[in-house]
């Protein structure tokens, strides 16, 4: 059953469960209403009746044969009559009677209680003591008139009812089809998304309210999901175009040496060529997997780390990896604790020292240093390379992204390490960002953002030294 069937089943059953408790109400109301005003009647004229008997002095009705009490919704009604004496005996009754009048033993509802009469025709009836005697009253009148109006109110009632659910069934078809046309074409639109066409926008003129900051956020959500398709597409294009190169290189070299028979000096040279492109490979590899399981949304386990200790052994892992590197790196940091991997942390680090190192001149300097702010602790590593182009300032850490300066080089790295860094400081709930030129040196200068998770304090100079 679609969303706008069920929004009118709900809304017609709700319409008729209001209206038959609201009628049934009005039903029961009209009908106690009309047998509390026949039997005051009754109770009325009963007494006016056993007075006149008692005036009379009789053993016998003093009843005529006129209209009996009137009810207000119904007018006069015939009487019923019968005079008994205490021992039970029917002393007289009325034509209308005729010849068998209920007997007194019959009659067990204490006196100036109106009740039914059991027989036909139906009668509600009153039994009053006449004053002075020993004889009791019994007063009836039909209440077949009661019935008739009773019955014709349900009927009328049922037929409200019946019309009153065909009529909230067509409004509501109405006004629901008006209210959920917006929902329905937002729907389409999600659909044809699902499909694959991300063109399809949600919103439109004339949609007010949440219906309009629905249709603003499909579109967004859309805007955002197109952009992680072509980011998607542009990481598989640049990720086949990085391992084709190496593969290239390992697969022609490992060729043209197995061609025809080389000397030793020969095939050390292929060899290391291959080596090279396989240690290129190696490190894709390894850099590819690690965005893609930072990337992946799974929980990762975390501990408390000391930062400065990971920040010591991510630049002895930089410099071993860059030994030919004449460059001094100089570490202060204050003691903070984070909660973290800490092989993913030391990967954050290296991955920057290492870009600070290369992008560094001969003999010159790579800084890092932490200061504490509010919650959070900023480590920042500066080199003194010619630093990062103002319009470059976002893209380096878009994955496989060089700068110009880089784009000549022959090893220039996988072009991961940045966005491998974003995407770490990310998962811990932090960030890296690439500071404004000359704010700190003429080089480029990245703060690593961080919660601290413990109260710590500062260290008195651990590692100012060159590392």
């Amino acid at each position: 059953m679609s969303f706008r069937a069920r929004l009118v089943v709900a809304f017609v059953s709700i319409t008729l469960v209001t209206l038959g408790g609201t009628f049934t109400a009005i039903y029961v109301a009209v009908k106690s209403s009309e047998i509390a005003q026949l039997d005051a009647a009754l109770l009325a004229e009963a007494r006016e009746e056993a007075a006149e008997i008692q005036a009379a002095g009789e053993s016998r009705l003093v009843i005529g044969e006129g209209p009996g009490p009137t009810v207000d919704d119904i007018g006069p009604l015939t009487k019923f009559a019968a005079l008994y004496e205490e021992s039970g005996e029917v002393l007289d009754s009325t034509e209308s009677f005729g010849e068998s009048p209920p007997a007194f033993g019959s009659l067990s509802t204490p006196n100036f209680a109106p009740f039914d009469l059991e027989g036909e025709p139906r009668l509600r009836g009153v039994l009053v003591p006449v004053p002075g005697t020993s004889t009791t009253l019994l007063l009836a009148a039909p209440r077949v008139h009661l019935e008739q109006d009773s019955r014709y109110l349900w009927r009328v009632l049922v037929l409200l009812l019946v019309v009153g659910g065909l009529v909230s069934f067509g409004l509501a078809a109405w006004v629901i089809r008006r209210l959920t046309e917006e929902h329905r074409r937002i729907a389409e639109v999600v659909r044809r998304v699902a499909d694959g066409d991300l063109s399809q926008r949600a919103t439109t003129e004339g949609a007010s309210g949440e219906t309009a900051q629905l249709a603003r956020d499909i579109d967004e959500m859309i805007e955002r999901l197109g952009l992680l398709v072509d980011a998607q597409r542009r990481f598989i294009a640049h990720a086949s175009h990085e391992m084709r190169s190496p593969l290239s290189i390992l697969y022609g070299e490992l060729s043209h040496a197995l061609r025809k028979p080389r000397t030793a000096d020969e095939y050390r040279a292929a060899l290391e060529e291959a080596y090279d492109s396989a240690r290129h490979l190696r490190a894709l590899t390894e850099d590819l997997l690690a965005l893609a399981r930072l990337g992946s949304g799974e929980p990762i386990p975390r501990e408390r780390v000391a930062l400065d200790g990971v920040v010591a052994r991510a630049v002895a892992l930089s410099r071993r990896a860059n030994p030919e590197a004449a460059v001094v790196v100089e570490a202060r940091l204050d003691e903070a604790t984070v909660e973290g991997r800490p092989s993913d942390l030391e990967r954050l680090f290296e991955n920057l020292v290492t870009n600070a190192i290369h992008h560094s001149p001969e003999g010159g300097k790579v800084r890092i240093w932490s200061e504490r702010r509010g919650d959070d602790v900023l480590v920042r590593v500066a080199d003194e390379g010619p630093g990062v182009a103002d319009d470059e300032r976002e893209r380096v850490f878009e994955p496989f992204y060089r700068g110009v300066g880089e784009r000549a080089e022959r090893d220039a790295g996988t072009g991961l390490g940045l966005a491998i860094a974003r995407e770490v400081a990310r998962s811990m709930r932090g960030d890296v960002r690439l500071e404004p030129r000359g704010r700190f040196g003429r080089g480029a200068c990245f703060t690593v953002q961080l919660p601290v998770t413990a109260a710590t304090s500062p260290s008195l100079d651990r590692s100012t030294n060159p590392i």
